[in-house]
């Protein structure tokens, strides 16, 4: 499973900006499938090393990559500050609080255990 995130604006929907995410994060295109997580951030708060100002949503999707296609992965230089192949519980203690509550609540989606999950400051409701 991969996970591409946005949030919505600039005349596109969030599913539009879901795959220009995984684009340029990690240079895969490809249809998202279904919504997984939401999440609303106040503004005036700071979301990993930048403050935000405004009201954000943030949406995840589940974006299939085929166990073929790892190979073409590309990360840009400097758009991400790491990657790689983590265990759920390695990749949180490599994030951000705001990206490690994303990744777990989609993590709990994708085994079943909720239907879709609406974060509001990292916190699941």
């Amino acid at each position: 499973m991969g996970v591409a995130r946005r949030w919505r604006g600039r005349g596109r929907d969030a599913p539009q900006c879901a795959v220009r995410e995984a684009l340029e994060e990690t240079g895969l295109t490809g249809t998202p499938g279904r919504l997984m997580v939401v999440q609303h951030l106040s503004p005036d708060r700071m979301w990993g090393y930048t403050r935000i100002r405004e009201p954000f949503e943030i949406f995840v999707f589940a974006f299939d990559v085929e166990p073929e296609r790892y190979t073409d992965i590309r990360v840009p230089d400097g758009e991400l500050l790491d990657w790689g192949w983590f265990t759920l519980g390695e990749g949180v203690k490599r994030m951000d609080v705001t990206n490690a509550a994303l990744l777990t609540a989609a993590f709990r989606v994708a085994g079943g255990e909720l239907p879709c999950a609406y974060l509001e400051d990292d916190q699941l409701l």
